[in-house]
């Protein structure tokens, strides 16, 4: 080997290793995890915790603020936490009485801007209407009583509805506590088949929120999509719920049968 080429080799050995040396920790993509505990609140206050982590796209604790927003309650015009060794917590709340969005699902998203890149996250928690007395104006008129416990009735118009041919029934459900009716109350009715909403509406969607009236009554409208089976409507106000089933049955086919009271005249 000449000595031309051994300098060169020599040359190309600490290049590599000055390469090496400059090019740092691995890059990977950063990360922002949002979980929600209790994950089912009451909507009179109770809170929940958010709790955020995050690492960086060098994979070490994220640092900086995450903005969390709600789709109601105390969060719905965001807030700013600011991150220690990649973690933060916040709390929120919801009051049905004040915000009658607040009963059902709540989604939460978490936004975090590290190094210029926009990270988001999201979580949910489940806002029941509060348990406790009501003064619904038909118990006690105005006066404060010993409410009882509330009881939810939910009663279908036809057992069974054939699929493929847009049937329907309507879902009366019916919510007393202490025996009287709770009028002005926000009950949340959801079906695991077909679909539930307003009863002079066309439901698309498997849940719907709807409120008593002065006979502490909710009528809903139940409906097929297109599946065979047993749908279960449940309606859940006060922290209790009840539930009642409807057959949704597949039609194989129709056939018309042409009949006549006499030889020659339709019937």
């Amino acid at each position: 080997m000449t000595n031309r080429t051994k300098t060169l080799s020599a040359l190309a050995a600490v290049a590599a290793v000055l390469a090496f040396a400059t090019c740092g920790p691995a890059m990977v993509e950063p990360v922002l995890d949002l979980s929600v505990k209790p994950r089912t609140i009451e909507g009179n206050g109770q809170k929940a915790t958010l709790t955020l982590v995050a690492s960086d796209s060098t994979a070490k604790p994220g640092t900086g603020k995450v903005t969390v927003t709600s789709s109601a309650g105390s969060l719905k015009d965001g807030e700013d936490v600011v991150l220690a060794a990649g973690a933060g917590e916040i709390e929120f709340s919801c009051v049905t009485a004040t915000e009658p969005a607040c009963v059902g699902r709540v989604t939460f998203t978490a936004t975090w801007v590290t190094n210029g890149k926009k990270v988001t996250a999201e979580a949910n928690v489940t806002v029941t209407a509060p348990v406790g007395p009501v003064d619904s104006g038909v118990v006690d008129a105005g006066l404060p009583v010993d409410a009882g416990a509330p009881m939810v009735t939910v009663e279908a118009a036809k057992a069974k509805v054939f699929n493929g041919l847009g049937d329907s029934t309507s879902i009366t459900v019916t919510l007393k506590q202490g025996g009287a009716a709770v009028s002005n109350q926000a009950i949340v009715v959801t079906t695991n088949l077909g679909a539930v909403g307003e009863a002079t509406g066309t439901p698309t969607l498997p849940m719907f929120t709807g409120t008593t009236n002065a006979l502490g009554q909710l009528v809903a409208k139940f409906v097929d999509t297109g599946t065979a089976g047993t749908a279960t409507i449940t309606a859940a106000a006060l922290g209790v719920s009840g539930s009642t089933t409807v057959e949704v049955l597949a039609v194989s086919g129709i056939t018309f049968v042409s009949s006549t009271c006499d030889t020659t005249t339709p019937c």
